[in-house]
């Protein structure tokens, strides 16, 4: 049992004995949020005995007092908690999704192929019967009657896979460009993902979370940071061999420009404002563009708000800052963004209204 007061809260922290965290008890209000919804009843009798204890009726959030041995039901849905998903979560499903588009496209060249072998087969298995007989009648050209229905279906199943080819080439092409493009995503997610996870084993005041997902629409955040010198939302871009030039909001690769310096502010922005709300204070984010394996990367001027860091060195510039965040501030960031109650449709809702 941890509690925790700060900023007008007061909160109670509940641990397992094997190390899990179960929850939090929130001591005003007497709602409960519980991170393992399994678990729920341990949750409950823990934070009554806790109360009883410690000479505090349980009351519910509208005040009224119950059984300190029932268990409370949690005033929110419970949270899954978002702590060790593996890089690239968002773009390792989307290569999934692609490759099973590819591979239905390609099924019925599949079944036609297989079509054609089993008429192979059943040629050979006839000649092989009268090898002599057969070999005659090619000679002059002729086959059994078998043979030559053999035949006919033979060409018009390669006619037919000819025609399914032609069409599945052209469905692929723009499947496998996109499968491509996702693959090249992860990729480069799961090598930023490497770097920020070596700093959370290296020094465990700092926490990360990997493809936090956010709203109802599909996207999320590639990282989430947080840590003594700050909350940070990294967006990472793979361009293998491409020259970037970033100039302000300006960020072209290879000539072509970007949106990517506005899309990460608005990341951060809505990031700070689910943060906050979820805090019941203000929860600074920043920005961060993460470029992956650039040939070129020219920096001629950092965006206002944004940071463009090459992915050799964003260990080194996030965590060299100065610090902004005592570790009760950090801890407590974290135990909120890693429940994804914060990020969810009710907690964006929530963040509109204010």
């Amino acid at each position: 049992m941890n509690r925790w007061q700060r900023y007008g809260k007061d909160r109670l922290y509940v641990t397992a004995r094997d190390g899990v965290q179960l929850g939090w008890h929130d001591l005003v209000s007497g709602a409960t949020h519980c991170d393992r919804p399994e678990r729920a009843d341990e949750l409950a009798r823990a934070v009554a005995t806790w109360r009883t204890t410690n000479g505090m009726s349980h009351a519910t959030a509208a005040g009224a007092t119950v059984d300190p041995t029932e268990a409370p039901r949690p005033a929110e849905p419970a949270a899954v908690d978002l702590e060790g998903r593996p890089p690239g979560s968002g773009p390792r499903a989307k290569v999934a999704e692609f490759e099973e588009a590819i591979a239905a496209a390609r099924a019925p060249e599949h079944r036609l192929i297989e079509i054609e072998q089993a008429l192979r087969a059943e040629d050979r298995r006839i000649r092989a019967e009268a090898p002599v007989k057969h070999l005659l009648l090619t000679l002059f050209g002729r086959r059994t009657v078998e043979r030559r229905a053999l035949r006919e279906r033979l060409r018009a199943t390669r006619a037919e896979l000819n025609m399914t080819r032609a069409v599945a080439d052209g469905q692929l092409c723009g499947l496998w460009s996109e499968r491509e493009s996702w693959a090249v995503g992860l990729e480069g997610e799961i090598l930023v993902g490497r770097v920020l996870d070596e700093l959370v084993r290296d020094d465990p005041r700092w926490h990360v979370l990997h493809g936090v997902p956010v709203g109802t629409l599909g996207s999320d955040i590639d990282h989430v940071l947080i840590g003594p010198t700050g909350v940070y939302t990294l967006n990472t871009k793979h361009h293998r061999g491409a020259n970037v030039f970033v100039a302000h909001d300006a960020f072209l690769v290879n000539g072509t420009r970007h949106p990517y310096v506005r899309n990460s502010r608005h990341e951060a922005q809505r990031a700070a404002r689910l943060l906050s709300t979820a805090c019941g204070r203000r929860v600074d984010v920043t920005a961060v563009i993460v470029v992956v394996r650039p040939g070129r990367l020219t920096l001629k001027a950092q965006p206002r708000d944004v940071v463009v860091v090459p992915h050799s060195q964003v260990r080194r510039r996030l965590s060299g800052g100065a610090v902004t965040l005592r570790l009760g501030d950090v801890e407590e960031i974290y135990g909120v963004a890693r429940r994804s109650t914060t990020w969810s449709p009710m907690s964006v809702k929530s963040a509109g209204e204010e």
